[in-house]
């Protein structure tokens, strides 16, 4: 069993190549709906990545953006780009790696409206997702959100991929080959969020097609908040 992030470090250079190639320039609807609908001043976004949807919260009107990313290239490339608009618009920016130190030792003792985490914790078992849930918990204002997209079991990813625990694969699909994902059902989700100590207050499912309908893509969208 993988019990830590250390144990899928090797696998995020791929992750990096999949982020820099380009498939993933424009926010999600559902991140985009998020932020506009409620207007929060200030995000974490863990997994920025190049910062798509650090953009989307400051246009919405979020001040302060926080940005969190193992890998660095990612980093450099929404430092560059996003750097001048949120100056512009009287935002500011914060960047950070957490390749060699956890997220409560970027934070401290920071504490946000809203927190995202997209396209990052299927990554990770259950075990360690609960654990980084808590960590990001412990950093979301009382009356805060989180918004986070899980991979499902029905992915047609999980097809031809390689079991190597339960539901934890190995891609051998092209587009995603050699990465490693847990898919999730709904019912593991529910159990990993309360022992995070989240309360689930929105679910959302959505797929896609892609070349000519040989992947299919499939996704559950949890909005949660503290459970107390």
């Amino acid at each position: 069993m993988r019990n830590s992030v250390e144990d899928y470090k090797e696998h995020f250079e791929l992750w990096e190549d999949l982020i820099l190639s380009g498939d993933r320039i424009y926010p999600s609807e559902f991140v985009v709906r998020f932020a506009f609908k409620n207007k929060f001043k200030s995000v974490l976004d863990f997994g920025c990545a190049n910062g798509r949807h650090l953009e989307c919260f400051s246009k919405a009107g979020a001040t302060r953006l926080i940005g969190i990313d193992l890998n660095q290239k990612p980093l450099d490339l929404a430092r560059s780009r996003l750097e001048p608009i949120m100056k512009s618009r009287g935002a500011t920016l914060e960047l950070y790696s957490n390749k060699n130190c956890s997220i409560d030792e970027i934070l401290k003792d920071t504490k946000v409206d809203a927190i995202l985490a997209w396209e990052i914790v299927y990554l990770y078992t259950p075990n360690i997702v609960i654990e980084l849930l808590k960590s990001l918990k412990s950093h979301l204002n009382q009356n805060g959100k989180i918004l986070i997209n899980f991979i499902s079991t029905d992915d047609s990813l999980k097809s031809d991929a390689k079991m190597l625990e339960d539901n934890m694969y190995e891609i051998t699909e092209a587009t995603h080959r050699g990465l490693i994902f847990t898919f999730y059902s709904l019912e593991m989700i529910e159990d990993l969020l309360k022992k995070a100590g989240l309360k689930i207050i929105s679910i959302e499912k959505n797929h896609y097609w892609l070349d000519n309908g040989a992947i299919k893509h499939d996704y559950i969208n949890i909005q949660a908040t503290h459970d107390s």
